[in-house]
């Protein structure tokens, strides 16, 4: 019953797109290899746009200000689970990009469009296009205000 219940419960993430030496700031996980944008779960009673500072700054210790949003998309999980997808784009405040946690995040990348859409054929990208999208519309200009989100939810 609680497996069943957790396929049902909408889980939402917050990613960053943070340009860094003429690319974009990728990590590679630990658990599984695979590669995705920084970024990771909101916690209870947290604001999205604050989960994705706090998850950026716990995966590559850099501090960033969120500038705007990059896209809403959803998925499932590999278990099935529906999941919403914030992205946002970012910008290194202080700090240089380093590994903080080696048992979650085994290196950290900064490649470029071509580079992140060849890890997509390959089968490496975490969620997919999920990890490809938000970088193809960061970088046609696609930007979305930060409110957008409260707007959605207040219908404002």
């Amino acid at each position: 019953m609680v497996r069943e219940r957790e396929q049902n419960s909408i889980k939402v993430v917050a990613y960053g797109v943070i340009p860094y030496n003429n690319g974009f700031i990728y990590v590679v996980t630990a658990k599984d290899g695979m590669i995705g944008l920084p970024g990771g779960k909101i916690e209870s009673f947290e604001g999205i746009n604050d989960a994705v500072v706090r998850e950026i700054s716990e995966e590559i210790g850099v501090e960033v200000v969120v500038r705007n949003i990059v896209g809403i998309d959803q998925f499932r999980s590999k278990g099935g689970s529906p999941i919403v997808s914030v992205s946002y784009s970012c910008e290194i405040v202080e700090g240089v990009p380093h590994i903080i946690r080696p048992n979650e995040i085994k290196a950290i990348l900064s490649p470029a469009l071509a580079e992140v859409r060849t890890f997509y054929r390959e089968g490496k990208l975490r969620s997919g296009e999920v990890s490809l999208r938000p970088l193809e519309r960061y970088l046609r200009g696609e930007i979305y205000p930060l409110n957008l989100i409260q707007t959605l939810i207040s219908g404002n």
